[in-house]
């Protein structure tokens, strides 16, 4: 039986007296390839956060390994959808790679062990030779590698991507959808995601997000779900499911 490294049960969360999530039950096993989706708004950021645990459900639980998020958040590499950085402060590429691997312990120093590892993330994100540029002179497709290989450098189990192809050319898109397909099979990888074309090629699962969640495979999805959560305009996959207020 597979091992489950996330597990919801009857989860919600309101803001500002809005329901964004409610009565969501979802279980997330080990190594598996996962992708949120659903329309904005529809509470798939606010899933992360709490998978993060830098919120707290207003009902049900969550736990991550079997403990708080917050108890394990050094097993977590996470990826947002924007970096927010200052283009002044001088950070180097690898800087910010080893920030991945800050631990308590390390007191904020890194030894050679730390940024050997930090430079085979860079590696594996195809710009090792970057190590020393400055991060504010990198384009926006390189510093959203960056920000990958800086997730891949604290040897984490679970790997989190919030929108990561949002700002970035078709190349390097790609490229990305490489990379992550060269984790699969030893990280679980949980990516939010508009982008429906890649769904059947990357991942296994699909979760539809919008207040409630639904998990389909991704072999069972089809364009008539899709259409009810996104709209006519959506690029659509054939789906008989509907997900609008779905079942986990």
């Amino acid at each position: 039986m597979n091992e489950a490294v996330i597990d919801m049960v009857g989860l919600s969360f309101s803001h500002a007296a809005s329901t964004i999530l409610d009565g969501v039950n979802l279980t997330i096993f080990k190594n598996d390839a996962i992708c949120l989706v659903g329309p904005n708004g529809g509470g798939k950021t606010t899933l992360v956060k709490l998978i993060l645990g830098l919120l707290k459900p207003d009902s049900g639980t969550i736990r991550v390994f079997g403990k708080a998020p917050c108890e394990v958040s050094s097993k977590i590499g996470y990826v947002p959808q924007h970096a927010s950085y200052d283009p002044k402060f001088p950070i180097s590429v690898l800087d910010v790679v080893l920030m991945g691997r800050l631990r308590p312990a390390l007191f904020f120093r890194y030894g050679q062990k730390e940024r050997e590892r930090a430079r085979t993330a860079l590696a594996k994100v195809g710009l090792d030779d970057c190590a020393a540029r400055p991060f504010a002179a990198l384009s926006g497709g390189q510093r959203q590698r960056v920000l990958i290989a800086r997730a891949l450098a604290g040897d984490g189990e679970i790997l989190i991507l919030d929108e990561p192809t949002a700002n970035i050319d078709q190349e390097t898109t790609e490229r990305l959808y490489e990379l992550l397909r060269s984790c699969t099979g030893s990280l679980t990888i949980i990516m939010v995601t508009h982008d429906l074309g890649v769904v059947s090629s990357l991942f296994t699962r699909v979760a539809c997000v919008n207040r409630r969640v639904a998990t389909h495979p991704t072999s069972e999805l089809t364009g008539k779900m899709l259409a009810e959560m996104y709209g006519d305009d959506a690029l659509l996959i054939h789906h008989d499911h509907c997900c609008g207020g779905g079942h986990a």
